[in-house]
């Protein structure tokens, strides 16, 4: 694939040497956003799932993801998968997959009616926590416009639970109707974001109109997106 970058901010995210430092990001909100870890957590209701510890895809050496995850006791399918490549060079970034209840095939379709979904982010190349933090940052400017600050707090969470990452590491996201947005980094939850209208807006950024690339987007969509 080669695929251009459709939006000026994940230029960001392969900044120039001399831009790699470890800049500092914001720091993460204080509560009430954020959840316990799951082992300091109340025990659950009988038979609700919602003790159950989440688990992150794996990928084998081939770079296959696995077909289906277990997620509170649902069984999500593997939509689609993508590599997001950066400029006209094509310079590869990281492999993706989309697990979902339904088979989606575009935004609407994964959002209505609520549904689980999980992105999982297998890393190619080496990034900065700075990178990240404002590759999030600006895409959520650029998918709010007027609306980014109802959410800056939440963001503010999800910028603070990045860290730098080399070839080979991975963040997943999973998108819980009910519970929110749960980050995982190398199979550890790390944040939870309690803000529905926040998770809604995550798949946004990766299936709606402004995402990293076209081609990402139809990949995890499962190549069904025109």
């Amino acid at each position: 694939m080669n695929c251009a970058p459709r939006l000026p901010w994940f230029a960001l995210v392969l900044l120039a040497a001399a831009a790699c430092s470890d800049r500092p990001v914001a720091a993460a909100a204080t509560p009430p956003l954020v959840a316990p870890p799951a082992a300091d957590r109340p025990p659950a209701g009988p038979n609700d799932g919602s003790d159950r510890p989440l688990v992150a895809p794996t990928r084998s050496r081939a770079g296959v993801f696995d077909p289906t995850l277990v997620v509170r006791g649902k069984t999500l399918n593997r939509n689609g998968t993508g590599l997001c490549e950066w400029g006209i060079f094509g310079i590869d970034l990281y492999e993706a997959a989309l697990y979902a209840e339904r088979p989606t095939s575009d935004l609407q379709g994964a959002q209505e009616p609520p549904q689980t979904l999980v992105f999982h982010l297998h890393f190619v190349r080496s990034l900065t926590r700075a990178q990240l933090g404002e590759a999030f940052t600006a895409a959520t400017k650029a998918n709010t416009d007027e609306r980014f600050a109802e959410h800056e707090k939440a963001l503010a969470l999800l910028v603070g639970a990045m860290q730098d990452v080399k070839a080979g590491d991975a963040y997943t996201f999973f998108c819980e109707p009910g519970t929110g947005l749960s980050v995982l980094r190398e199979g550890k939850v790390v944040a939870t974001i309690r803000d529905q209208a926040f998770t809604r807006l995550f798949v946004q950024l990766y299936l709606g109109e402004q995402p990293p690339t076209k081609a990402l987007r139809d990949g995890l969509l499962g190549g069904r997106k025109g």
